[in-house]
């Protein structure tokens, strides 16, 4: 996707009917933030993203997950990212850094996000992605990415216990693992035996 030659997508095409979706950003960390809950099973978190993004569970479900992972990706499958891009070590949650990703992403936008519009999430996107690194979210999460690399000092190591609350966090997992996958075809099977 190129936010500067392509248009904002606003739906999603499944089985040739396209499909509005809320794309408004809160929208859609409100997803991620549900794909984070351990408490919550796989068919619960399908459930979840399908009825928030489409505000019902479409006719394929299937596709409809698979077509909204790429639109929380920003229009990329999990394909177009090389291995080598792939995260693997987890340096920040919107659960957990909401007030600082919130900051760092409002002044981005000279103020935006505080006026309370609404905001389509490949845009907010672009703006977290250029976060300034004298922002405390940037501090952050170097602080995590250094700890990871086991390269902290001895002062950011003092820190980090005086601030433990703060910056650890718990590790990533995968947005669909094969057995998810098998768990979404599952959910469909389901939802084409009630009727929907």
């Amino acid at each position: 996707m190129n936010l500067l030659t392509n248009d904002l997508p606003y739906a999603i095409e499944i089985d040739d009917i396209e499909y509005k979706i809320d794309t408004n950003y809160k929208n859609c960390i409100a997803i991620i933030i549900a794909w984070e809950d351990k408490d919550l099973t796989q068919y619960e978190k399908i459930e979840i993203t399908l009825e928030r993004l489409f505000g019902f569970i479409p006719p394929n479900p299937q596709i409809a997950i698979e077509k909204a992972m790429i639109f929380l990706n920003c229009g990329k499958s999990e394909e177009d990212t090389p291995k080598s891009k792939k995260i693997n070590v987890r340096l920040y949650s919107f659960e957990k850094d909401s007030q600082h990703i919130f900051k760092a992403v409002d002044a981005q936008l000279n103020g935006f996000l505080s006026k309370e519009v609404k905001l389509h999430w490949y845009l907010f996107n672009a703006s977290f992605m250029e976060i300034s690194s004298e922002s405390q979210f940037s501090k952050i999460i170097d602080l995590r990415n250094r700890k990871n690399k086991n390269k902290l000092t001895k002062e950011e190591r003092q820190y980090w216990r005086e601030n433990k609350e703060m910056l650890d966090l718990e590790p990533i997992e995968e947005v669909l693992t094969e057995e998810e996958k098998r768990n979404v075809k599952k959910f469909d099977e389901i939802l084409r035996k009630k009727g929907r």
